[in-house]
């Protein structure tokens, strides 16, 4: 069996739009050279460059300038934090040297874990689940200090603040701009599907050319392209897997774990 195009959709269709727009961008621009060898695949890859381009124009428009690049960046760059303060308040509980050490450092992980388990659908709700994090974080000094957490939080905390500045700031604009704005709300939608739309015939196109004649130079280009776009896919599903709902099983033993170290600290703090 040759080679096929991951199932795609639902991982785009369902992403933030400027993800979207990351994802289709990449893949635009890393098979733009390997379509250019292959002559029955020009007319549908113009048609999707076309579409893509009328997505961003829209933004551009809607925003002043919908900067997507940098909202994603720094979205990036405190998730990377968040995972960094967790994954150090969990070593010192694991690795704790002492009965007091891992009940100050239980203290902390509670907190973590009730951020773990909160649904991150959307950059609103992780902003809000983030600030109140590091509200929480920030309230027990002496332990960030004991276990050398002070800078790791106060910098994820900066990041989180700018990076809600910086989006309230664009979704202000965008706001802002629908009000004296003649085209009909909501049209971002349109352009999203009608970029989604060509990207799909794009795939079946690229999938269907597999079954034609084709040279040597065409169906290894063709199979370029394959290997590229799922390996794009592949990368969106991982983004997108990681901010769903965690499934039932694993938020029951989340949920297990939370129970334990609450009835760990009630304990503690009834035979202090």
């Amino acid at each position: 069996m040759g080679k096929e195009i991951l199932l795609h959709k639902g991982l785009l269709h369902d992403l933030t739009a400027s993800r979207n727009v990351r994802t289709l961008h990449a893949i635009h621009k890393d098979i733009k050279v390997l379509v250019a060898k292959v002559a029955g695949l020009r007319p549908v890859f113009q048609t999707f460059a076309a579409e893509l381009a009328s997505l961003d124009a829209f933004f551009k428009r809607s925003a002043g300038v919908f900067d997507t690049e940098t909202i994603v960046k720094k979205d990036e760059q405190r998730d990377f934090s968040a995972r960094a303060v967790i994954a150090k308040i969990r070593y010192h509980y694991d690795f704790a040297m002492s009965d007091e050490e891992k009940s100050e450092a239980r203290r902390l992980l509670h907190v973590a874990e009730q951020y773990k388990t909160s649904a991150r659908k959307n950059y609103e709700s992780e902003t809000a689940s983030l600030h109140n994090l590091t509200d929480k974080l920030l309230e027990m000094p002496e332990l960030l200090e004991r276990f050398g957490l002070t800078r790791t939080v106060d910098k994820l905390n900066s990041e989180n603040e700018e990076f809600e500045s910086l989006y309230t700031a664009q979704a202000n604009a965008i706001r802002a701009q629908s009000t004296c704005d003649k085209r009909p709300k909501g049209s971002v939608l349109k352009y999203r599907m009608a970029t989604n739309k060509a990207f799909d015939n794009l795939c079946k196109v690229v999938s269907s050319m597999l079954l034609m004649p084709l040279s040597e130079l065409e169906r290894n280009s063709i199979e370029s392209i394959i290997d590229i776009i799922n390996r794009h896919i592949k990368q969106t599903e991982i983004v997108c897997t990681r901010r769903e709902n965690l499934s039932d099983s694993k938020k029951k033993k989340r949920k297990d774990k939370n129970s334990q170290n609450e009835s760990e600290i009630g304990i503690e703090k009834n035979g202090s």
